[in-house]
């Protein structure tokens, strides 16, 4: 992992500093005043990247005062780009926090977060291969906790060493091979209580053959009973199919019976209703002579009644004539009395319309709609002046951005010809002698200047057009009030223009309506109108008059119809009893014939239904016995059932029996394979343990990492100390056991590490820290690129700390980037780049020299 950029906000003591930017920076220190928030800055990185810090609660990274805040902390990790953000916020009852992941593809930031903050957690450690622990442990010497491996105790020691060599694998099969093991020992276990179930099934064998042999016996019992009931049934087997047709036979002679009984009521009923058509036949024929004369009577009044009803229909049609006539000339009084009435309201609505002139009131409108013109045309302007600042201001902000670019190069190239002892100029490869070397540096540190000033002149520029922006957007905004009733007002004007020129219409209409009603009003009142439909009122009257229609004759002629026209439904029937009557006897006589024959025929079927009952009597007898033997025969047969059932559920158990000792040889066969393989796993499981192949693992790289402590630690002690690392010792009751110890030889002798303390102690942490971070990268494949030092110093003496920062800079072509936290000042010269963290009022700033 190596850092490349980090952006915080409101975290700890810091505001909204400026990003800090580690490219170009191999070997720094990290400076400031104690409490300025040096160590803050490698808080942020561990938050961010694992969510811990050395504060217990989030809420408490939050800076005084402030309710969120943010750290954002771009990296790089096997040639790819990573950019990781966390945030923190108190509102809400329980705060909330949201972590983003990005990588960068190209040009551009592809979102990698997993759906949960856990999961994008544990993606971030597979992407450094590296825990929080193990950072700590190994490539970060906190505050604090410069002896965090050494005074773990010796099985944690050895833990955090497994993990640093990724020995985590080998809990993964250890764990599978206990897993696999435990699956084993439930089926070996499963399997022996069936083989023990199948013993005690196959001990009952004997009492089942013994009941099979009782059960065949039974059924052969059975079957010889069923056998004679059989033989008895069979004798009467034809008795109740003969009852049956007996009693068919009875049955449809009986319903035969009661049809031809329900035919001769019909054939009586007949007889009846024909006897009353001839009465009522011969009744009409005796008033033959009387309904003949009255209907000849009605003809002669219905003649009569036409002749009236024509002379009726043509007076009736004169008098419609007339009410259409009479009609059109109210119509036309109608029509004069209208227009009359139209005049008038016209004359009335024009007079209302040339009393409401708006002359007045339009001069006054039109002069309030020019002064609005103006303030549009001012509005415009201002505009186009907005327009013209708006692109100023990006192009200042596009300066200022190529300046920050220019000046971090420049910068870049000042600090890099500065550091370097290269005979050879970084840039362009000429040769460089040191009075060269520094005056470019001067020349380049007087170009910084220069852009400094250009660049606080942008800004300040940029400022001032921002102020500019906002006072023209105030006083457009009041333009744009004042102008927002000006389409109301030009509609108003509008309105009040075509007002005065109606104005000017109605009185000329007026004028011309008034003479219109005068000569209308003369018309009405002389009657001089419909002079064509009083002349066709006339001739109506005299064509009604010639008629001569006489209206009391024709009410005598309509009585008299009324009195005869019974005598057209009696003529009527009539003729039908005339044509009638011999057929109504003829059908008398028909069904009375009808009625004697059936009678015949219903005593024949009472002699036959009384033969039947004699035979059935016998019938029923004999059914009587079939019916009892068939009750006998299937019981029976259910015996016979009942002890085939018995017989077949023994024989199935027996087949079961043989099923289940065919299983249990099955089952020895899987138990023995199994337990083999149990034994196969448990010795995998011992192998993969802690006391296995990690252990192996962790003997051959113990020799590396003493190796790499004590190279560092003999140049920190002018090889006075040398360290060794104990993996096993003898336990007091015999037998050995694993440990990780720590003894230390010096010129007094060898000791545990636990008797050195001071500035000796750190130094032994010190070397074991760096060495155990050189493994990580040589062994863990997490790529360890940086190394953080945040302590130690103030427990050296001057020449201790010359050796550490000896031992530093022996190592730093081994890491892309060391990062030393100190606020001793005379130990700021022994590092090329200095980061200072200065506290102010508005929260801590970080700058780099």
């Amino acid at each position: 992992m190596k850092p490349i950029r980090l952006e915080l906000k409101n975290f700890l003591p810091y505001q909204v500093p400026d990003p800090l930017r580690f490219d170009g920076i191999h070997l720094a220190c990290l400076t400031g005043s104690n409490g300025a928030g040096k160590s803050s800055v490698l808080d942020a990185i561990t938050w961010v990247l694992w969510g811990v810090a050395r504060s217990k609660r989030d809420d408490e990274l939050i800076h005084q005062g402030q309710t969120e805040m943010h750290v954002q902390f771009d990296f790089e990790q096997d040639d790819v780009l990573y950019r990781v953000i966390r945030r923190r916020s108190k509102k809400g009852k329980t705060g909330s926090t949201e972590l983003t992941l990005l990588a960068m593809n190209g040009e551009q930031w592809n979102l990698i977060s997993e759906p949960s903050i856990r999961q994008t957690e544990k993606k971030i450690v597979d992407i450094l291969h590296l825990s929080y622990d193990t950072f700590i442990h190994s490539a970060f010497l906190q505050q604090g906790r410069a002896d965090a491996f050494t005074t773990r105790t010796p099985a944690e020691r050895k833990a955090i060493l497994g993990e640093i060599l990724g020995l985590e694998q080998w809990q993964k099969y250890e764990a599978a091979a206990k897993e696999r093991y435990n699956v084993l020992e439930r089926e070996v276990d499963l399997n022996r209580r069936e083989i023990e179930s199948i013993e005690a099934e196959l001990a009952k064998r004997p009492s089942l053959e013994a009941d099979k042999a009782l059960a065949e016996a039974s059924v052969r019992e059975a079957e010889a009973a069923l056998a004679l009931a059989q033989q008895r049934l069979d004798v009467v087997r034809d008795a109740p199919e003969a009852l049956r047709r007996a009693q068919t036979d009875r049955k449809d002679r009986v319903d035969r019976e009661l049809d031809l009984k329900r035919q001769q009521d019909e054939a009586e009923q007949e007889m009846a209703r024909w006897a009353g058509e001839i009465d009522a036949c011969q009744q009409i024929v005796g008033q033959r002579a009387d309904i003949e004369g009255g209907y000849e009577s009605l003809q002669s009044a219905r003649e009569a009644d036409r002749s009236l009803r024509d002379k009726l229909d043509a007076l009736t049609d004169i008098d419609r004539q007339r009410a259409d006539l009479n009609g059109q000339l109210t119509a036309a009084r109608a029509r004069l009395d209208s227009e009359i009435t139209r005049l008038e309201r016209s004359i009335d609505d024009q007079q209302a319309v040339i009393d409401a002139d708006p002359s007045a009131e339009l001069e006054s409108v039109q002069a309030e709609l020019s002064a609005l013109h103006e303030a549009e045309a001012r509005r415009e302007d201002m505009q186009r002046e907005e327009t013209l600042i708006r692109e100023e201001i990006a192009d200042r902000k596009a300066r200022l951005d190529t300046l920050e670019l220019d000046g971090g190069k420049l910068r870049k190239r000042r600090d890099t010809l500065a550091e370097t002892d290269d005979a050879n100029c970084p840039t362009c490869g000429q040769p460089l002698t040191p009075e060269h070397r520094a005056e470019m540096v001067g020349q380049l540190d007087g170009e910084l200047v220069a852009h400094r000033a250009e660049w606080v002149e942008a800004k300040a520029r940029a400022a001032e057009l921002d102020d500019r922006l906002k006072r023209h957007g105030r006083e457009l905004k009041k333009l744009t009030a004042t102008l927002a009733g000006m389409a109301k007002l030009q509609e108003r004007a509008g309105h009040l223009s075509a007002s005065a020129e109606a104005v000017a219409q109605a009185a000329s209409r007026q004028a011309e309506d008034a003479q219109q009603l005068d000569a209308l009003i003369a018309q009405r009142d002389t009657g001089d109108y419909g002079h064509d439909v009083r002349e066709a009122l006339a001739a109506l009257d005299a064509e009604a008059t010639a008629l001569g229609y006489d209206k009391g004759a024709h009410d005598a002629t309509r009585r008299t119809l009324d009195d005869y026209r019974q005598y057209e439904r009696l003529k009527v029937r009539l003729e039908s009893a005339l044509e009638q009557l011999p057929k109504f006897e003829q059908s008398r006589a028909n069904a009375e014939a009808r009625r004697d024959r059936l009678a015949t025929n219903i005593a024949a079927l009472a002699a036959e239904i009384e033969q039947i009952d004699i035979q059935l009597a016998g019938l029923e007898e004999r059914a009587r016995e079939y019916a009892e033997r068939e009750a006998e025969r299937r019981i029976q047969d259910n015996v016979r059932i009942q002890a085939t059932g018995r017989l077949a559920k023994i024989e199935q158990q027996l087949d079961t029996l043989d099923s289940r000792l065919e299983r249990r040889a099955y089952l020895d066969e899987k138990l023995a394979a199994d337990q083999h393989e149990m034994g196969l796993y448990a010795e995998l499981r011992t192998a993969f343990g802690r006391n296995g192949v990690p252990a192996m693992i962790i003997e051959s790289a113990i020799p590396e990492l003493e190796e790499l402590a004590n190279d560092l630690l003999r140049r920190m002690t002018e090889g006075r100390m040398a360290l060794r690392l104990i993996t096993q010792k003898d336990k007091v009751t015999g037998g050995v056991i694993e440990t990780l110890d720590i003894e230390i030889a010096d010129e007094l002798g060898t000791r545990s590490y636990e008797t050195f303390s001071g500035g000796e102690a750190f130094r032994i942490n010190f070397a074991l820290r760096v060495a155990l971070s050189k493994l990580l990268a040589r062994r863990a494949g997490a790529q360890l690129r940086t190394l953080f030092i945040d302590e130690g110093f103030g427990t050296q003496d001057e020449s201790g700390r010359a050796r550490l920062v000896e031992a530093i800079n022996a190592i730093q072509h081994e890491f892309d980037l060391i990062l030393v936290i100190t606020h001793i000042d005379d130990l700021r010269d022994s590092f090329p780049v200095h980061i200072v963290v200065d506290k102010t009022p508005t929260g801590s700033r970080i700058s780099i020299r």
